[in-house]
């Protein structure tokens, strides 16, 4: 996953007492570029640009990301060094790359040292000179924590506590300051209230969409249906009456004395459908 050009930091201890420094465990931390990849007997090398001098090999060598790409392993000069890639180290030892009871308590010992809680910081330092006596950046921290116990700050362990009402919760977290009691309750009931709101205020909409509803059906079955004006007929005069039935008789009448006919030759009367006189005998069609 490394790529020619990419940058790289180189950590060793390159003969720190043949210049004498008194602390032989003070590493070097050099900066450098991958330069190229060469096979050597079968075996894949790495080649970096970097200062690493005798002394430096078993070093490990670091990306840009903080993690071991390889071991420092070989070199022709102070600059063009070679090492064995990680995946090479790892099928060698057969291990998995993790921290030891020593690093552990270590890393442990610095986090409370930086957290200023000295007193905690000072139990996993004297575990550390414990499994290994030579551990001389323990001895140093230690009687830096120890120098420093009058600004310790207490550890608070975790605890959670929960009361009868669910709203209010306490938390105490083992952390560099720890948050006020009240400020955790307030929070907590902030939180209770926004998820009342959510709850509460759906429902409130929904009912009132209801009623809504409701009141508009009822509303239209309480309305009278619509009535039809009502068409009143003018009666018509008695008089107009007599009039219209005088004329309905006298035009009978005139149709009845229009259907009697009387014979041309003598005069006597004869019915409408007579082809002869009775009396003359006078052919009338």
């Amino acid at each position: 996953m490394i790529e020619i050009q990419d940058p790289v930091t180189v950590i060793g201890y390159p003969g720190t007492s043949e210049i004498g420094q008194e602390n032989t465990l003070n590493p070097t931390v050099t900066n450098g570029t991958i330069s190229g990849k060469q096979m050597v007997g079968g075996t894949e090398w790495i080649q970096i640009q970097s200062d690493a001098r005798p002394g430096n090999s078993g070093g490990p060598v670091l990306d840009k990301n903080g993690n071991v790409i390889g071991i420092l392993s070989a070199g022709t000069d102070n600059t063009n060094n070679y090492i064995r890639p990680g995946n090479d180290i790892k099928t060698l030892l057969n291990v998995e790359n993790k921290l030891g009871m020593v690093d552990n308590e270590w890393k442990t010992g610095l986090i409370m040292y930086r957290l200023q809680h000295y007193s905690e910081a000072i139990k996993h330092f004297d575990a550390v000179l414990n499994l290994s006596a030579g551990h001389l950046l323990a001895q140093e921290y230690k009687a830096k924590a120890q120098a420093n116990i009058g600004q310790d700050k207490p550890l608070v362990q975790e605890t959670t506590t929960v009361s009868q009402n669910t709203s209010e919760v306490t938390i105490t977290a083992a952390t560099e300051s720890t948050l006020p009691t009240a400020t955790t309750k307030v929070s907590s009931k902030l939180t209770t209230i926004v998820l009342v709101l959510i709850i509460v205020i759906p429902l409130i909409l929904i009912i009132v969409i209801v009623v809504i509803v409701v009141l508009v059906l009822t509303r239209r079955r309480n309305v009278p249906p619509v009535q039809e004006t009502p068409v009143y007929k003018q009666p018509v005069p008695q008089q107009v009456t007599e009039k219209a039935e005088q004329g309905k008789a006298e035009e009978k009448k005139e149709e009845k004395e229009e259907e009697i006919k009387f014979c041309p030759n003598c005069g006597a009367k004869v019915e409408p459908d007579q082809v002869f006189c009775a009396k003359c005998g006078t052919k009338l069609k």
